[in-house]
């Protein structure tokens, strides 16, 4: 995460503008496929690994990583396509940004695989591995920056797919030596469950068409925001930024680890009721309360003592606006892993179509009163009632599926 953040930075600090604009828009396509792919695969593998069991390679193999798998890196290098042609349609590139193009589209044959992994790490609580070593992806890339004078963009793309490949092995060798054969039994019990009900790849694609539908909301608030003076673009992403941080520090802090207990909700061995779901949610939030109000004083503290450009700055006030959202923010994807959890993936297509409309109608009616700025404000506005509505449907999705899991259990019991 740090890695990534610094990057862009070091880029414009490394590169004269031209080459650092073509680093930086080749490499924009991996945090899209990351967020819409890998996500779904690690949030996917951590449910299925929670509930599989014990159950041997050549099963899962089958039921899962062959099929996964091989449809996440088809639809990874489908879409990384379509995003390099239709920048190439927007402003032509030289011919060593199109190979670089081209080195770029081995990545995901590295980090769907390690997406798997990942979330079978998660699935026995350690989490610790599978944070830690996101600093790799965007970590190899940084390192050739900052040792070789002025490396081509070809080496850099190169550098990007061996950073995956790096958080491939380290999660692959802490997959075979982290946990015993005693705490393995501990974690998924003895049995092996039936997973005649899972579909994977139905789960998956309702959480892909969920992730590819959100990334228009930052489309749309850019459309509103281009029709303003120049500069707010920089500071729109700037607040971004910003706000990303710490929604990502809450979320790989606290949020993941959760996960893993949330998906052994059908063994019992962790969570076994709403109540605890709801408790472990709380704690989230209360840290999330906590880590808004620090944020924003740091920021605006900042802001005071430091000298920077007039976008940037107008960038701190609007993440500092954001932050204000950042409880239901966590709130909601929070309880869109839960729906996942459920086996109800396709219930976040359906409320992403909601904050879809919702954000185009608060854009545009805080843009026509307030300006640039009503953005940032509607969209806080937004995740104040996606938050309780999210909060709403997940209680009673989770409700009903402990219920199930709780009588499908009895009946097992009875029948032995």
């Amino acid at each position: 995460m740090v890695p990534g953040f610094f990057f862009p930075f070091v880029v414009s600090f490394s590169l004269d503008d031209s080459a650092s604009d073509s680093l930086l828009l080749v490499f924009s396509i991996v945090p899209v496929l990351n967020s819409v792919f890998g996500i779904a695969v690690e949030l996917s593998s951590t449910v299925f690994h929670a509930k599989s069991g014990k159950n041997r390679f050549a099963w899962c193999f089958r039921k899962y990583y062959l099929p996964v798998i091989s449809f996440a890196i088809v639809l990874s290098i489908l879409v990384a396509l379509v995003l390099e042609l239709v920048y190439r349609i927007i402003s032509p590139w030289p011919e060593s940004t199109v190979f670089a193009g081209y080195v770029v589209l081995l990545s995901p044959f590295v980090s769907v695989p390690a997406a798997v992994v990942a979330g079978r790490l998660i699935a026995m609580d350690r989490s610790a591995i599978a944070v830690s070593s996101q600093v790799l992806r965007m970590g190899v890339p940084l390192a050739v920056l900052i040792i070789f004078d002025g490396p081509s963009i070809a080496y850099m793309a190169g550098a990007l797919v061996v950073g995956e490949a790096s958080r491939w092995v380290v999660l692959l060798v802490a997959n075979r030596s982290c946990i015993s054969r005693k705490e393995s039994a501990r974690l998924f019990g003895d049995s092996r469950s039936d997973q005649s009900s899972m579909r994977p790849l139905r789960g998956i694609s309702w959480q892909i068409l969920s992730a590819a539908t959100g990334q228009t909301g930052p489309v749309t608030d850019r459309f509103f925001l281009v029709r303003g003076e120049a500069g707010f673009i920089t500071t729109y992403d700037v607040a971004d930024k910003l706000f990303y941080a710490t929604v990502q520090l809450v979320t790989w802090g606290m949020l993941v680890p959760a996960t893993g207990r949330w998906a052994r909700l059908e063994r019992g061995s962790g969570l076994e009721s709403w109540s605890k779901v709801a408790r472990d949610l709380f704690k989230i939030i209360l840290f999330s309360v906590c880590l808004a109000g620090l944020s924003i004083l740091v920021l605006l503290l900042g802001l005071l003592q430091l000298n920077v450009p007039p976008a940037v700055a107008r960038g701190g006030v609007w993440a500092s606006i954001l932050l204000l959202s950042l409880p239901f923010a966590i709130l909601i994807s929070g309880c869109s892993r839960l729906f996942v959890v459920a086996g109800r993936a396709d219930i976040m297509f359906r409320l992403a179509i909601v904050s879809i409309v919702g954000n185009a109608l608060l854009d545009y009616l805080f843009f026509l009163v307030m300006g640039p700025i009503g953005v940032p404000v509607a969209t806080v506005c937004l995740r104040f009632a996606l938050g309780f509505v999210y909060f709403g449907v997940a209680r009673d999705v989770v409700k009903s599926y402990v219920a199930v899991v709780v009588g499908q259990t009895s009946g097992s019991a009875r029948s032995v």
